[in-house]
């Protein structure tokens, strides 16, 4: 699901993306996560700034925390429509 992006990877930092280029996180020595959903075209290091290349970016610092957020929507999304997603 992820690999290593050892150019990008440094000690207070490690670089992960997904084999395809959709995702890719930058994981921080604090705690903290850059995540970013690529749309459009997949990541490419030399071109993130191409005009069409967008992304959604979310910097989480309590990873537990958004875990358990993103399970509750879940749960709720499928008290509300029963078996989801359809």
């Amino acid at each position: 699901m992820w690999k290593i992006v050892p150019e990008e990877t440094y000690e207070h930092c490690l670089r992960i993306q997904d084999p395809d280029g959709w995702y890719t996180a930058t994981i921080k020595w604090d705690g903290c996560i850059d995540f970013k959903r690529f749309h459009n075209y997949p990541y490419q290091k030399d071109q993130e700034l191409v005009t069409g290349q967008y992304f959604d970016c979310v910097h989480i610092c309590d990873i537990d925390d958004m875990i358990a957020r993103l399970q509750a929507i879940k749960e709720i999304a499928k008290t509300h429509f029963g078996e989801w997603p359809q």
